[in-house]
């Protein structure tokens, strides 16, 4: 069985293609802590990779975040939930079963890629709680991210150049923001796998974490972004704080469709 996904396909109408293909789910809890919300990515039997299903979800997540009226909001934290692994990238049994042609492959990381945009534009303190290893897609998942948490013993691979593939959901572009030029091409011209002390040492990574155990790493997540909330018993105001991060990424140089469209030819090169 397959789907047939085009390139003309807008971003809701390729939700509604992919909401009930795969397995796994994200769960959204718009209240997890006091002015914290929580994404929660679950697919333990394929170390949390996203499937369609999940691409569709994450894509209505992103929606109801834009959307979020509550000034009282700061920041969101993005975790693999109590499992091995943070993210492994796309779900091959998803792809393999149903995405069977060059063009369907293109419409889907066109997708992830408006989605991922999306996120890194939201204006909360978005942190990603990293207890386990992320793998190709998932990097681009953490290089979404404002701040990320990690456990002492998760690393990050990055490994889409090895697989043929440039950095399909835009990930390239915000490490070079992060971390710089020299240290992005070496790390994804290589398909490096970088451990915690590495990406601390790069800036890649903000806190490790010296016990990879979910829950520790996740409280540390929560800490993180409280600094944005409440410091030293003085209160931030939660609405400037979202308009900083706006402020923020409204003066990032921003090319996405030249990015986009460079992507999109590399990947017809490499017949995926």
């Amino acid at each position: 069985m397959s789907i047939s996904l085009l390139s003309s396909d807008s971003d809701s109408v390729i939700a509604e293609k992919l909401q009930y293909l795969g397995k796994g789910k994200v769960l959204y809890e718009p209240c997890y802590r006091p002015g914290i919300s929580l994404v929660s990515i679950e697919n333990p039997d394929h170390h949390n990779a996203l499937s369609g299903k999940m691409m569709a979800e994450l894509y209505r997540i992103v929606g109801h975040l834009e959307k979020d009226t509550n000034d009282n909001r700061v920041g969101v934290i993005v975790t693999g939930g109590p499992n091995k692994a943070f993210c492994a990238g796309l779900d091959l049994d998803f792809a393999g079963q149903y995405l069977k042609t060059p063009e369907s492959i293109s419409a889907m990381n066109k997708f992830m890629y408006g989605i991922l945009a999306r996120f890194s534009r939201l204006p909360l303190i978005a942190v990603g709680s990293v207890a386990g290893p992320a793998v190709g897609g998932g990097t681009e998942l953490i290089a979404a991210m404002d701040f990320i948490c990690m456990g002492d013993t998760a690393y990050l691979s990055f490994v889409q150049v090895r697989n043929g593939l440039p950095s399909p959901w835009g990930g390239a572009r915000r490490l070079i923001e992060r971390i710089g030029r020299k240290n992005t091409l070496r790390i994804l011209g290589t398909a490096a796998k970088v451990h915690a002390t590495d990406a601390l040492q790069i800036g890649l990574v903000d806190v490790i974490v010296t016990d990879s155990d979910y829950s520790l790493v996740l409280e540390s997540s929560v800490q993180f972004i409280q600094h944005f909330i409440d410091a030293n018993g003085i209160k931030r105001m939660p609405w400037a704080v979202r308009s900083m991060k706006a402020l923020v990424v409204q003066n990032e140089i921003q090319d996405t469709e030249a990015e986009l469209m460079l992507i999109q030819s590399t990947l017809k090169r490499s017949n995926l």
